[in-house]
């Protein structure tokens, strides 16, 4: 049996550099996904023989290609449904693992990810990759007479336990707002069931997402259920209704809808950088805000597909940037910033490949 390891370093996220500094923000749970929930599967299988775990790596492989390609209940006549054809050669570690009373046996599948991005862009595929920015998502229920909003404190709630459950198997980055008094004053179920924009684009404003899903799920008298999705990128705005039916099927729906946008909206065709790095240092960070929106907004940068912190210091910190494009566009997008000013570089720091790391001031 293969060791199920993880040859790569995790992207730090922005929580834990705070939590590294000393620092609390007082925020909603962060959606960013990582490399295990993107390329990772866990399939039931019948037995440990190789035919087997063959069939399950299909089964998995299926899964994660519909994460990075959109296409999460059928590959169709898509170019990537041609890596079906031999799943294992994509396979990185599998593990067997017990599941809980009634499951049996279950592997968990761990696929290569950057022999993934190349075969897909050899194809001409666009993916979406590991980074996946933050959706802020609002959920609001009305069954029995009683409209409310669902969050995180909702643990055990059909509604909140399936939409949860689906979103993490098509790895969307779902982070939840607070729902203190300031967020139900400012939004309700007939704000989002009516499909008022504006009014959502208010409530979420304190925490100045890049995206916004705002959820309204009704059953009606006879049981089965329907749901009207909007789906804010930026100044976009995207409306899906999903229903009458079953909870499952109209959740499912809704979600593959907002998965497809989102990965229209981020998938770029890997090339021949992908999977190269940028050194940057950057200076003059005052408070945890102003880490919080640096990294927002080095991601933000066609190209640059995680930014991990290498080690923070006072007022400067140094980070590695993963790139899907090369290191010239990708300086250039950084140059574009408004909140990023170039500065000569340390002569202590070294990047990648013997070049100086580039040397920014934030503008905060």
């Amino acid at each position: 049996m293969m060791d199920l390891a993880r040859p790569w370093r995790p992207r730090l996220s922005l929580w834990l550099l705070l939590l590294g500094l000393g620092l609390a923000l007082a925020a909603p749970a962060a959606g960013a996904v990582d490399r295990e929930a993107v390329y990772t599967a866990t399939v039931a299988v019948e037995g440990r023989s190789a035919a087997a775990r063959e069939r399950a790596a299909g089964q998995g492989l299926e899964r994660v290609l519909g994460r990075m390609t959109g296409a999460y209940e059928d590959l169709g006549d898509s170019p990537a449904a041609a890596l079906l054809e031999r799943p294992e050669r994509y396979l990185a570690g599998y593990r067997y693992q017990r599941g809980d009373e009634g499951q049996g046996l279950r592997i968990e599948l761990r696929f290569d990810d950057a022999a993934l991005r190349q075969a897909l862009g050899e194809r001409q595929v666009p993916v979406w990759g590991s980074y996946r920015p933050p959706v802020l998502a609002w959920l609001a229920v009305e069954r029995g007479g009683e409209r409310r909003l669902v969050g995180a404190d909702d643990t055990g709630d059909r509604v909140y336990e399936g939409f949860q459950r689906l979103a993490e198997a098509r790895a969307l980055p779902l982070s939840l707002p607070l729902l203190d008094l300031q967020d139900r004053r400012a939004l309700g179920f007939i704000d989002i069931w009516g499909g008022f924009d504006e009014v959502v684009r208010e409530a979420s404003a304190r925490y100045d997402p890049s995206t916004v899903l705002a959820l309204a799920l009704r059953r009606d008298g006879d049981g089965r259920w329907r749901g009207r999705w909007h789906l804010l990128l930026g100044e976009e705005g995207h409306a899906y209704r999903s229903g009458p039916g079953e909870l499952e099927a109209v959740m499912r729906r809704g979600l593959d809808e907002v998965g497809r946008a989102l990965v229209r909206r981020y998938a770029v065709v890997p090339g021949a950088h992908s999977g190269e790095y940028l050194r940057i240092e950057v200076r003059g960070l005052e408070a945890a805000t102003d880490y919080v929106e640096l990294v927002r907004e080095l991601e933000g940068v066609r190209g640059v597909e995680g930014a991990g912190v290498l080690r923070a210091s006072g007022r400067r910190a140094e980070l590695r940037l993963e790139l899907g494009r090369s290191r010239e566009r990708v300086l250039g997008g950084l140059n574009a910033l408004q909140r990023l000013e170039l500065e000569p570089p340390p002569a202590e720091a070294q990047g990648g490949e013997g070049r100086q790391a580039r040397a920014y001031r934030w503008r905060g």
